[in-house]
């Protein structure tokens, strides 16, 4: 036990003064004679002793009831680990959680309002002089400086619902970081009002904070522990095509402790309804799904995908955006060999735009407006038309190289190496197709039913053999009796790479006469179309990739809102030869937007709230106590009270807990006690 005002205690040497009054009692007796005095003095001698019990009663309470009432005015207290009392101002970092988890509610009503509550009562309670860090999953650059109380308060005010996840560990390290810096000798002190959320608390081994701050942690409980949330959304092809039928597939997450029967889902693209369906929720396990819908229109498709479920709504749409081609630019390489086989698949059909040039002819210049480039049969590759193709593919074209009967394997090698990390060489003797991969993308849905047994499939004389590689992303097409593919596809970056095995000349295979042909080039141009991804996350570090994008002038990229009257300008870099455009703390919303350059629309952006606050399983107090023991968090404890109990919480930890009314209560049971000894005797 200590005291704040020690210099009272010397009061106590006054306790000796009753002691002394008591021990040498100065009053004078006077002598009374009397006839007879036996029966007097056993009286005297009972009286006598009742007499010293009495006052020996009494000079003990009101010895305890004065020393009391001394030890009551040095304001005793009882210093807690922590309270390392140092000198000077104090400087406080207070950390306020305003995730969508906080917008729950708990006892004491909505968690985000209470946890700003008690931060304000936490700047009332210290003194004008100390310096406050208000910090929220914002992380702006105004909160990271200190400020007084007056600015504190008003900080606590302007802090809103946000978007932005943060681990605990980078808030530590930020309220550290600050701290660190505080020139006082005062101490240091971290506060985290946060719901203690297992996704973004977890804590690893690797990392501990600054033993010199000292680290407070005030829980907020929410009344809510069930969520259902669309976590993801994917197709099962890459890109969409015009009057295809597509299955959308998504999984929905939920901690439900009893089966959920027909969670009704909808889906909408442009404003329209494409599509309903419902599903159902056992407890403990991930649902996937599906909704299957035509796509009618070419252009950007703005989708929404969505539940209803209470009170957590923040992840009840996902909102994700793709674009279908009006049209398919194809350039036709060609050799001196190659005939016009893939021109009479292209030509008659407006929805691809078909050109053939001869390798001399090539505009590098123009390879990005194309979505499928056709090496067609050239005996040579020149070093400047095989960077070219690498370049093109990865920035999201699409290759399809269909060797020369008499080629240089040497300059194929070169090309297949680099975008399929595989090898081709010279094969001898007849084949024949074995097998169709009809799971592939390529194939699926192109025959309206597959029959086992002996079919007929392409066939012909020495085809070049592709050399399996455990390093290659091979994508097996069409095989051969030996396993080798005769038609193999490897995604490169952004992009894709289609070797074909033989030539289309008549004299090598049959392929290009056969009825397989033409799905086969249809299928590889319809999805050439090039791909970005669905869906953005709503983050600071959200960085967008546009492909083959020019700077030109005053054209800056501009990303708008779909439904609002809000646009902003990312930054933008230029990374080998592609642009990356970085959000950094601009979009708080999700939504659908546009990415415009100029008057031009360059590509359509979905973004949507990280899911990482779904999940509202968090810790509970035993258990984060035990996991802060376990990681050696020694700087830290864990205080819970409600609203009234805050500012006594901040005098209790700063300057122990403080007992001065426990001996004023004493002191008054005490001189009670006397009054009850006098009465008594």
């Amino acid at each position: 036990m200590s005291f704040a005002r020690p210099e009272i205690l010397w009061a106590l040497f006054a306790l000796l003064i009753p002691i002394i009054v008591h021990l040498f009692n100065f009053r004078r007796f006077r002598k009374v004679t009397f006839s007879n005095v036996a029966f007097l003095k056993e009286v005297q001698q009972e009286t006598k002793s009742r007499s010293k019990i009495k006052h020996f009663f009494i000079l003990f309470a009101r010895l305890l009831a004065l020393a009391c009432l001394i030890i009551a005015f040095a304001q005793p207290f009882v210093p807690l680990n922590e309270s390392n009392q140092k000198q000077g101002d104090r400087a406080i970092s207070i950390y306020v959680d305003n995730s969508f988890s906080m917008d729950g509610e708990g006892e004491e009503g909505l968690l985000l309002e209470v946890a700003k509550n008690k931060a304000r009562e936490l700047v009332s309670a210290y003194s004008p002089s100390d310096r406050f860090q208000i910090l929220s999953n914002d992380f702006e650059g105004r909160h990271q400086r200190l400020y007084s109380k007056e600015e504190a308060l008003e900080l606590i005010d302007e802090i809103q619902s946000s978007a932005q996840v943060r681990q605990l560990e980078d808030v530590i390290s930020r309220q550290n970081n600050l701290l660190r810096e505080n020139e006082n000798e005062g101490e240091r002190l971290a506060y985290v009002l946060s719901d203690l959320q297992k996704n973004t608390h977890q804590l690893t081994e690797e990392f501990q904070p600054d033993s010199s701050v000292l680290v407070r942690f005030i829980p907020q409980r929410s009344s809510f522990d069930v969520n259902v949330y669309i976590d993801s959304v994917w197709f099962d092809t890459p890109v969409r095509v015009l009057n295809q039928p597509e299955r959308l597939r998504f999984r929905v997450k939920h901690n439900a402790k009893e089966v959920i029967n027909n969670v009704p889902v909808q889906l909408s693209i442009n404003g329209t309804q494409k599509g309903l369906g419902s599903f159902q929720l056992l407890p403990g396990v991930v649902c996937d799904t599906s909704i299957t819908y035509t796509q009618t229109t070419a252009g950007d498709q703005f989708a929404n995908l969505s539940i209803e479920d209470y009170p957590i709504t923040f992840d009840d749409d996902f909102y994700f955006s793709y674009r279908v081609a009006d049209q398919i630019n194809i350039l036709d390489i060609k050799g001196v060999n190659a005939g016009s086989n893939l021109q009479k698949v292209f030509q008659d059909d407006p929805f691809y735009a078909y050109q053939s040039v001869s390798q001399g002819q090539v505009n590098y210049g123009e390879l990005a407006n194309f979505q499928l480039i056709v090496v067609n049969q050239l005996s040579s590759l020149s070093s400047g038309l095989i960077s070219e193709l690498i370049n093109y593919t990865a920035q999201g074209g699409t290759c399809l190289f269909i060797p020369d009967e008499n080629g240089n394997l040497n300059d194929y090698n070169e090309l297949s190496l680099a975008l399929g990390k595989v090898q081709v060489r010279s094969g001898s003797g007849s084949f024949e197709v074995s097998e169709i991969n009809y799971d592939h993308f390529i194939y699926s849905g192109v025959f309206e039913s597959v029959k086992q047994g002996n079919i007929d499939l392409p066939k012909g004389e020495n085809a070049l053999v592709i050399e399996r590689n455990s390093r290659s992303q091979e994508e097996q097409l069409l095989f051969l009796p030996s396993g080798n593919s005769f038609l193999a596809a490897f995604p490169f970056e952004n992009g894709r790479f289609y070797l074909l095995a033989s030539s289309l000349s008549s004299s090598q295979s049959n392929f290009a006469q056969h009825a397989l042909f033409v799905p086969s080039m249809l299928r590889i141009a319809e999805f050439s179309q090039g791909k970005s991804p669905l869906y953005y996350a709503v983050s600071d570090e959200a960085v967008l990739q546009v492909p083959n994008a020019k700077l030109q002038g005053d054209a800056v990229f501009e990303v708008k809102s779909k439904d609002q009257d809000f646009s902003f300008i990312p930054e933008t870099r230029q990374v080998g030869g592609a642009t990356e455009l970085f959000v950094h703390d601009q979009l708080k919303n999700a939504g659908q937007f546009e990415l415009v350059q100029g008057e031009e629309v360059q590509r359509a952006l979905s973004f949507n709230y990280a899911r990482l606050e779904s999940n509202t399983a968090a810790f509970s107090l035993p258990d984060w106590e035990a996991l802060l023991k376990e990681r050696g968090w020694d700087n830290a404890s864990i205080y819970e009270g409600d609203m009234d109990q805050i500012a006594a919480l901040v005098a209790d930890i700063d300057e122990g807990r403080s007992l001065w009314w426990m001996f004023l209560v004493l002191a008054l049971a005490f001189l009670c006690l006397e009054v009850i000894f006098i009465k008594l005797f």
